[in-house]
């Protein structure tokens, strides 16, 4: 099971690109001594299930290394997404 405050802030993350705490941070990026030494005592013990959410529920493009993350961060995260799509439909249809 993963903790509703974990699956909050990896949510979070997902659409709005909101950077998490220091633990998420580091599942994130796939840095498993980071994950390991800086997790919480009561979170530690549920790490495989939250990485098996990670691999079957968050979109590989937002996580796995620092590099996925900036570029996440760059594009707003899924709201970012959807808004550069709205707004290039917005272009698209204004020219016709």
């Amino acid at each position: 099971m993963v903790p509703n405050n974990i699956k909050s802030a990896i949510t979070a993350w997902v659409f709005e690109a909101r950077v998490p705490g220091s633990f998420v941070k580091a599942v994130l990026e796939n840095d498993l001594n980071k994950a390991v030494i800086g997790a919480d005592p009561t979170v530690l013990p549920h790490l495989k299930d939250i990485v098996l959410y990670m691999v079957n529920e968050v979109p590989a493009l937002c996580w796995g290394s620092k590099e996925k993350m900036s570029s996440w961060s760059n594009l707003g995260g899924q709201k970012g997404i959807h808004e550069a799509r709205k707004r290039q439909d917005q272009l698209v249809l204004g020219d016709q």
